[in-house]
């Protein structure tokens, strides 16, 4: 059922449990994971006004997914590594519209209602407005 699943991250290292899913859903069916990492493009602060900048942000971001996507070959599941620039919320969504995944997975925090916390991070985003399934992982 899962051919193409997308796993969006950040450059933290708590997207453990979204990777291992992503895996075992795939693999019954030999599909592939993509991970995407959107960088944040600044206001007024365009990618070819301070390329310096953003090179060493997309090298950051290209080690990290080299990284998690080695975890992912040991386990003998192919991937994609993609980083795109722009709002993360936006571009995660477009990535999916223009690509048809079967299935978004990211990690996620418990909201913490009782400081304010309402909806407000990417994965909810995302999971409210994608116009794919999209699994959220606490």
């Amino acid at each position: 059922m899962f051919m193409q699943i997308v796993v969006p991250v950040d450059l933290s290292d708590r997207h453990q449990p979204a990777l291992d899913l992503a895996a075992r859903l795939v693999e019954r069916n030999r599909g592939e994971v993509t991970l995407i990492h959107i960088i944040e493009v600044i206001p007024e602060l365009a990618v070819d006004e301070e390329p310096d900048f953003y090179d060493n942000l997309e090298r950051r971001a290209r080690a990290h997914l080299t990284r998690l996507g080695e975890h992912l070959a040991q386990q003998h599941v192919p991937c994609q590594l993609v980083v795109a620039y722009g709002r993360p919320v936006v571009e995660i969504m477009r990535y999916a519209l223009e690509t048809g995944p079967d299935l978004l997975v990211l990690t996620t925090h418990r909201l913490d209602f009782h400081n304010g916390q309402v909806c407000g991070s990417v994965s909810y985003q995302v999971g409210l407005f994608c116009v794919c399934p999209v699994l959220l992982l606490k």
